[in-house]
């Protein structure tokens, strides 16, 4: 490819990082951390809420505690208001948590709240790791050799997937697993996590 060729890197910035929660998306965050009080071992509040910018269906918070940070996921409102087969952030969770343990690298799952009482809809709290979001596939600005470490960690995470023995798994989760591998999927790939959350 002729260097003229090589398309100019997209703007991501409208998606990168945090910024205060969206009005719609507010929610009773003393409810919030009472219900962590009791559900995530060694909560400790007071905590600050930022939801993460841009592209993501499901809304997405770090959780600000002194002593650490968290991820929230929860659903954009009621599962009244929603399709019954959209927004299905309990079985992200579900498939995630039944993956630790395994060679996947996966944030820890702290607690799912599926009692819409709490807070106005569902939600779940995972670990927050640092990391980087690459948005641009073509990974701008790196050498070839740097690309390719990436695109070769990103198999080898498929593989360590598609390689998991039925049998490793819990049995419970079975099902769950095996019908989405697109979550886990794609939370490897970007981890960007082992670190974070899907957006």
């Amino acid at each position: 490819m002729a260097a003229n060729d090589i398309p100019a890197p997209q703007d991501f910035s409208a998606f990168e990082g945090t910024r205060p929660v969206n009005e719609r998306q507010q929610f009773d965050v003393a409810a919030l951390s009472a219900w962590l009080g009791t559900h995530v071992e060694g909560f400790a509040g007071p905590i600050t809420v930022e939801q993460f910018a841009g592209g993501q269906s499901n809304p997405t918070f770090k959780l600000i505690t002194p002593a650490r940070s968290y991820m929230m996921r929860s659903k954009p409102g009621p599962a009244a208001k929603l399709l019954p087969s959209a927004h299905v952030i309990e079985r992200e969770y579900r498939v995630m948590d039944a993956l630790a343990g395994t060679d996947i690298p996966i944030a820890r799952m702290f607690a799912l709240c599926e009692d819409e009482s709490v807070i106005g809809r569902e939600f779940y709290v995972m670990e927050f790791i640092e990391g980087r979001v690459l948005w641009d596939q073509a990974l701008p600005g790196m050498t070839p050799s740097e690309r390719g470490a990436i695109y070769n960690e990103m198999n080898r995470g498929s593989i360590r997937w598609t390689s998991l023995k039925r049998d490793s798994r819990p049995t419970a989760n079975l099902a769950t697993i095996s019908s989405v591998r697109s979550v886990a999927g794609a939370n490897n790939t970007l981890r960007r996590k082992p670190s974070l959350s899907m957006r």
